[in-house]
Order: C-alpha cells, then sequence, then structure tokens
C-alpha cells in the first residue's frame, strides 16, 4: 500500500517516525579512520527508502538519508529500470554510513561511480546509475543543508566543478537573492495520454498553453501498432502543433520507435511541424543517421537523458550533430555527474536542457542545475498526469505561469512531509 506525501517547504518536513531495518552490508565499507566514522551530529546515520504511488504509470521512488543531528536530505530514483531497488540502495548505503557529509559526496562520486559502472548488462548498470541518482542527491541535498545554501549554491562554493562557460551567466541561486529565480519549463503530456489519439493530445496541448506553458512535448509514436505507427503518430503530433499554434513550441520524442529511414522518408511532414526539436530519432552512437536527419529536415537534434558517461556522448558532440544534450539527475548518478554532463555539452557549443519525467524531489534538483548550468532552455515537467491545481506534478506554488519558482530554502528547498505511520514507507536500507 502507498501513499502521496505532501511536498512543504524544507524547514516545514515531517520527521520520520518509522525505525530503520536492518539490512545485509554487501559492499566495503565506507571512507575514513575508526575516528573519522564515529557516530557524531556531522556523520549520516541513516538510508531509507519510500514509494508512493502516483498513477498507474508512475511511481515515485525517494531516498532519504539522516545525520545525527536529524538533518535529512532526499533525492529520487524514480524510473529505475527493473527490480528491487533496495538491495542496491543497501550496499551504496554500506559505503557512507559512520561519514561526514562532505566525505559521502566524494564517496559517491568516486567510489559510487565505478560501482554503477562496473561490467554488466545494459539495463543492470543503467539501474545502479539510477539508484546512485537518487542517493548522490540526497546526500548533496543534506550537506547543502547542513551550510544553510540553496543545492546550486552549495555546489558552485563546495563541490568545486569546472566553472561555467565564461559566455554563459552565473545564474546560481543565492539566499541573498532579493526575488526568487524562476526556471522555465516545458510541459511533457507524454503520460497523461490515457488514448493515443490526436483528440486527446490536443486536449492536454491546449491545457497545457492554457496554464501558461510556452513549450509541449510528446511522444507521437508511443503506444501505436508498428503497422500504423509513423503515420498515426504524424497526425498526433500535427493535433499538437495545430492546437497550440506558431507561438508555442513542439517537441518531439520518437523514443527510438521509428528508424532514420522512417524519419527520411516523411522527412518534409516532419519539417512542416517546426519542432524545438527531434528527439531520439537515432543513437548517439550514430553519428551518421543523425546528420543525415539534421541534413534531412533542419530542425535542433536532442537526446541523452540515459547518458551517465561523457564517452557516450563524445562522438556526437565531437561531430557537431547533436544539437540538445539532455541529462537526468537520476540516470546521470547524481547532480555532480550531469552537471558535468552538461558543460560537456556546452564546452562543444551544444545546449542543455535537463530530462525530468520526474516527481517534485527530482525536479527541485534539476532546477537547481538549471540555474547553476546557466541554460536558457526550458526543463521537462510531466503535466496533466496528476489531478491537482492545472495537473501539477510538483506543488502548485513552485509552478506559476509555466516556470518553477525556485524554493527558498537550503538544500533543494523542499521535502516531502508525511503523516505518522505513513504506510508509503518501505522501511530503512540502512546497513
Amino acid at each position: 500500500m502507498t501513499s502521496e506525501p505532501t511536498v512543504t517547504p524544507a524547514a516545514e518536513a515531517a520527521p520520520s517516525v518509522v525505525p530503520p531495518a536492518t539490512a545485509a552490508r554487501p559492499f566495503p565499507a565506507g571512507p575514513g579512520t575508526r575516528g573519522e566514522r564515529a557516530a557524531g551530529g556531522e556523520r549520516v546515520t541513516a538510508v531509507r527508502l519510500h514509494t508512493v504511488s502516483v498513477t498507474r504509470r508512475t511511481t515515485w521512488l525517494l531516498a532519504e538519508v539522516r545525520g545525527g543531528d536529524g538533518t535529512t536530505g532526499w533525492g529520487e530514483l524514480s524510473d529505475l529500470p527493473g527490480g528491487d531497488p533496495a538491495a542496491p540502495l543497501s550496499e551504496l548505503a554500506a559505503g557512507i554510513t559512520g561519514t561526514t557529509w562532505v566525505r559521502a559526496v566524494t564517496w559517491l562520486d568516486t567510489q559510487g561511480q565505478r560501482w554503477a559502472d562496473a561490467p554488466a548488462g545494459a539495463t543492470a548498470r543503467l539501474a545502479r546509475r539510477t539508484v546512485l541518482g537518487g542517493l548522490a542527491t540526497a546526500v548533496a541535498d543534506a550537506a547543502a543543508r547542513r551550510t544553510a545554501l540553496p543545492l546550486g549554491h552549495w555546489i558552485r562554493r563546495s563541490a568545486a566543478p569546472p566553472p561555467v562557460p565564461a559566455v554563459l551567466p552565473d545564474r546560481a541561486a543565492s539566499p541573498s537573492s532579493a526575488e526568487a529565480p524562476r526556471v522555465a519549463l516545458y510541459a511533457n503530456i507524454n503520460r497523461a495520454m490515457t488514448a493515443r489519439t490526436p483528440q486527446a493530445a490536443a486536449r492536454l496541448a491546449a491545457r497545457a498553453v492554457a496554464a501558461g506553458f510556452r513549450a509541449v512535448k510528446c511522444a507521437p509514436f508511443d503506444g501505436l501498432p508498428a503497422g500504423v505507427r509513423l503515420g498515426a503518430g504524424l497526425e498526433i503530433a500535427r493535433a499538437v502543433r495545430d492546437t497550440v499554434g506558431p507561438e508555442v513550441d513542439v517537441l518531439l520524442d520518437a523514443h527510438h520507435l521509428v528508424t532514420v529511414a522512417d524519419v527520411l522518408g516523411r522527412s518534409e511532414e516532419f519539417a512542416a511541424l517546426r519542432p524545438g526539436w527531434l528527439e531520439d530519432a537515432a543513437r548517439l552512437d550514430d553519428v551518421t543517421g543523425l546528420r543525415r536527419l539534421r541534413d534531412a529536415l533542419g530542425v535542433p537534434l536532442a537526446g541523452g537523458e540515459f547518458t551517465g558517461r561523457e564517452e557516450e556522448v563524445l562522438s556526437a558532440l565531437r561531430g557537431g550533430v547533436l544539437d540538445v544534450l539532455l541529462p537526468d539527475v537520476k540516470h546521470a548518478g547524481g547532480p555532480l555527474p550531469a552537471l558535468r554532463l552538461a558543460r560537456l555539452a556546452q564546452r562543444y557549443g551544444a545546449d542543455v536542457s535537463f530530462h525530468n519525467p520526474s516527481g517534485p524531489v527530482a525536479t527541485a534538483a534539476a532546477a537547481h542545475l538549471t540555474l547553476l548550468a546557466g541554460s536558457a532552455l526550458p526543463l521537462e515537467v510531466m503535466f496533466g498526469e496528476r489531478d491537482g491545481p492545472a495537473g501539477w506534478s510538483a506543488p502548485p506554488h513552485l509552478l506559476v505561469d509555466g516556470t518553477y519558482v525556485l524554493p527558498s530554502g537550503p538544500g533543494l528547498g523542499l521535502a516531502p512531509a508525511r503523516a505518522p505511520q505513513d504506510p508509503s514507507v518501505n522501511g530503512g536500507v540502512t546497513p
């Protein structure tokens, strides 16, 4: 049984009443001497997993970390490909429990990355990296809260990633900002499309524009039989374009359900849609295919939502055939690797828009990274999937006229607030 927690400013988050469960310690002990691993207010003491049922399609998986002084941090590992996240989360928890927050951040960004990239199938590696991304976000959130800094500001000061390219403004959130920073959003209507028809897509797109969005994304080929997929999908895309009008961007996600040859064979129809970008129409290692699409359609190409390592995108960036990189804070392995991927793309002249078909926790993290990277492109948010004001998938007061208002609190600036004995809690995974 699951229930959905409300999301409140971090300072108002209710404390957990669920005791940690006992789990095996299959992972090597974390860094530091015995003295450094002694219990203390600045030490990681517990890691917990929470499951929130949203719709038949979507479940949010949240990682919570807690310190000896009651400090908490939150991260999201939703859209985990297969399997139970409790076991891999327990492995990682064994590596950081008892260490300081700063050491935990460093350890997850080094040893944790090596663990995630250990030889295995592509699905298993993606699953490990997604679990790592959730825990790394939670630890960074807690570390930032202990210093009373917003996450982006803490990363800029403490985590010391490479500097933002000089041509980009430094827009990281600052606790002294007179006005809360905002991040432009685009509405992903795909998960709310319970019927894969032009009419359903048009209705959702119209709602999104009425809610203030200036960009709408759909995956028009999802859920369609192979024999009619291309033609029916183009009808759905045309319905969205006709509904939103010429002043609103339409982003198309092919999800690798059509081939390069399919798109080239209907290139004039794709180009007539004037998409803001075409996403996942060719693999990132298919530089020739990407170049053929770009030359034929004359529209920006996007991809990289499952990328965790720089070498996975280098060929496309070096070839100049990837216009927009879409790193995901979950699948990249956390905020630091996601930010490194963003800055790699910027060095090669590509734009960045963080992939985020996620809940409020990952949305907050992606918003901080968007400002820190200086990206001018909108951030993804799921639209229409849940009940609530305008179908928002984050607290209504944070989403205004198609923008995300960055919370003013430390860390992510928000946290799930649970009622006592909340059944959404699966229990502890701390060794």
